[in-house]
């Protein structure tokens, strides 16, 4: 399921670049959203028998929710002026900030080895993009934007997994990405665009509903720690569609640098489950 669910969400950003000259930001992700809180509605009404489910922390769903925004509208510029595999890598950089920023943030010593895995995470996503090899280097802010806030999404996710159901959590950020991004929409309103690029729109909705729901449904059958060196085959997912639909060279060293990131991330994963496991056992003696 989850390597099913990483290439659903390769498609949705290869569907996002696809149209992303074609369509305003704001009104694809209004119809992105309005797709996964469908799909979440009918979810939670088959499940739960309600229309809307329980939120436990409402004022944590409104933040990650706007945190979610935040993340789609700097993807979705990222998709203008990079390829889907230089985005990816350089999201896929996120589980291992992740791990150091908690620590900063929980006042624990953040060990040699995290820095190592952060060196080599961030080296393995400059071999991917290579800055200098860009005309427009500094376009590469908008995927750190989108780096920046999916760190701080994922964060406040992790928080949330104990409070509110998986599908909740789901429903909500759709419900609010809407209900934001609905007021906005008047100015950006354009009917402009072909059918074709409405058609690759709808399928890049319906992609991320199916990838995260798949993912959510994934990690009811086990842990983060068992899943996530999973989530790193989005990166070849999304390359070789980068060369499939865009044509977009792929080298040796777009390989070394892919290969850089699932490292430091893997082990990185490792290193939690075992510190998580020894911390465990320390509570059980």
């Amino acid at each position: 399921m989850t390597v099913l669910a990483t290439a659903f969400f390769a498609m949705l950003d290869t569907s996002m670049q696809y149209v992303a000259t074609a369509i305003p930001v704001v009104m694809a992700l209004w119809v992105r959203y309005c797709i996964q809180t469908a799909f979440s509605a009918v979810a939670v009404y088959r499940l739960e028998g309600r229309l809307l489910p329980k939120a436990k922390e409402p004022g944590l769903q409104i933040f990650r929710g706007l945190l979610f925004v935040l993340t789609s509208i700097f993807a979705f510029l990222s998709l203008r002026h990079v390829s889907v595999g230089e985005f990816a890598a350089v999201m896929m950089m996120t589980p291992v900030v992740v791990s150091v920023l908690v620590a900063f943030l929980s006042r624990e010593a953040v060990r040699p080895l995290r820095w190592v895995l952060l060196a080599v995470s961030v080296a393995g996503t400059i071999t991917v993009i290579r800055p200098g090899s860009h005309t427009i280097s500094w376009m590469l802010l908008y995927p750190l934007g989108a780096l920046v806030s999916n760190t701080f999404f994922l964060i406040v996710t992790s928080r949330l997994a104990s409070k509110d159901t998986p599908l909740s959590t789901h429903f909500y950020s759709g419900l609010l990405g809407v209900i934001v991004l609905s007021i906005l929409l008047p100015r950006y309103w354009s009917v402009d665009a072909s059918a074709l690029m409405w058609s690759v729109l709808a399928l890049g909705a319906v992609a991320a509903s199916c990838g995260h729901i798949l993912l959510v449904s994934a990690y009811q059958y086990a842990p983060a720690s068992v899943l996530t060196p999973y989530l790193y085959i989005q990166l070849p997912f999304a390359t070789f569609a980068g060369w499939l639909v865009f044509a977009k060279a792929v080298d040796i060293f777009t390989f070394i640098g892919i290969g850089l990131i699932i490292a430091a991330g893997t082990i990185g994963t490792l290193l939690t489950h075992r510190e998580r496991r020894n911390f465990q056992n320390l509570k059980n003696f």
